[in-house]
């Protein structure tokens, strides 16, 4: 009941978040402007990658508290929960940034920009480091649903 809870309060704290960051960037002189469209996909997509920026720069430290076992018993267990989905859900919301940068026609976005770093004409550094932290995100997150058929010691040890 109590990682029951922990589970729906994290998860909605971070909708809560990306919710907050959407409503307050959508500005009002985007509404019936010729280009309303795109900009509302650039706005929505600057909006996901600062949520989901937040969500994994808090599920990083609850992370480390509970994979150092710095914290042991029922506060843990929560903050495992925690840590969990708040990865989860920032995942979730690098998924959907994703898919709304594919709206965004100024950015004439193509498949092999989504794969190799510094493919974007816009802030050529920025969004290599980008899609370099995307993929670590992609090959990171289900490591850990494999974890036990790499093996513990293994994930854990720095050389691999």
């Amino acid at each position: 009941m109590l990682l029951r809870r922990a589970r729906v309060v994290t998860a909605s704290a971070a909708f809560l978040v990306t919710a907050l960051f959407w409503f307050a960037q959508i500005s009002p002189g985007v509404i019936g402007s010729s280009e309303a469209t795109s900009q509302a996909f650039s706005n929505t997509t600057r909006n996901l990658g600062i949520s989901a920026l937040l969500l994994l720069l808090a599920a990083a430290p609850l992370g480390l508290v509970v994979g150092r076992r710095l914290v042991r018993g029922p506060r843990a267990a929560v903050l495992y929960t925690a840590h969990r989905t708040l990865s989860l859900c920032g995942l979730a919301v690098v998924d959907l940034r994703l898919m709304t940068l594919l709206g965004v026609s100024s950015l004439a976005p193509a498949a092999a920009r989504f794969v190799v770093p510094s493919v974007w004409p816009y802030r050529t550094t920025a969004t290599g480091i980008g899609v370099i932290g995307t993929w670590i995100l992609a090959l990171l997150g289900p490591g850990f649903y494999l974890r036990s058929h790499i093996g513990v010691r293994r994930w854990r040890s720095p050389s691999g």
